[in-house]
C-alpha cells in the first residue's frame, strides 16, 4: 500500500511507520498470552526484520523521515541510498561466511529502496522545476 506522505509532518510520518513494528510486537505479546507460540514468534521476527534500516522497509523510513528533520528531502532520499548500498555491502560479506535466501532477500529488497528512491530524487527535481516555471 502507497500512501502519500509529501505533506505529512515528520512527527506523522514516524508514527505512522512505527506503527508497523509496534503492531507485531503487540500481536506477539497477546499472541505468547494465549500461548499461540509459533503466531507469536512470526510476529517478533516480522518485527524485528521491519526495523532494517533500508528503504522500502519501515525502518528505513524512519530513518528518512529523521534525516529529513535536519536535511532537505533531496539529501535524505541520497543518504538513504548510501545507507542501502553500505547495507548490501555488509549483507554480501555475510553471505560469504553463510549463505542463505533470507540474506539474498536483504539485497533485493535493498535494491528496490534504492530504485524507489532515485524515482523520490528524480520526482522531487520535477515538482520543484514545475513549480518554478508556474510562477513565472
Amino acid at each position: 500500500m502507497n500512501i502519500d506522505t509529501i505533506d505529512m509532518a515528520f512527527y506523522e510520518k514516524i508514527i505512522l511507520y512505527a506503527s508497523g513494528p509496534i503492531i507485531n510486537v503487540f500481536t506477539y505479546k497477546i499472541a505468547k498470552i494465549y500461548n499461540f507460540e509459533i503466531f507469536a514468534i512470526i510476529n517478533f521476527y516480522i518485527a524485528v526484520l521491519n526495523i532494517f534500516p533500508i528503504i522500502p522497509l519501515d525502518g528505513g523510513n524512519i530513518l528518512k523521515s529523521v534525516f529529513e528533520i535536519f536535511n532537505n528531502k533531496l539529501r535524505a532520499s541520497k543518504i538513504m541510498i548510501c545507507v542501502n548500498y553500505v547495507f548490501i555491502l555488509i549483507i554480501c560479506i555475510m553471505m560469504f561466511q553463510n549463505p542463505n535466501i533470507l540474506k539474498f532477500s536483504f539485497i533485493i529488497i535493498s535494491l528496490r529502496g534504492i530504485k524507489e528512491e532515485k524515482n523520490n530524487i528524480l520526482n522531487y527535481k520535477i515538482r520543484k522545476t514545475y513549480l518554478k516555471l508556474i510562477k513565472t
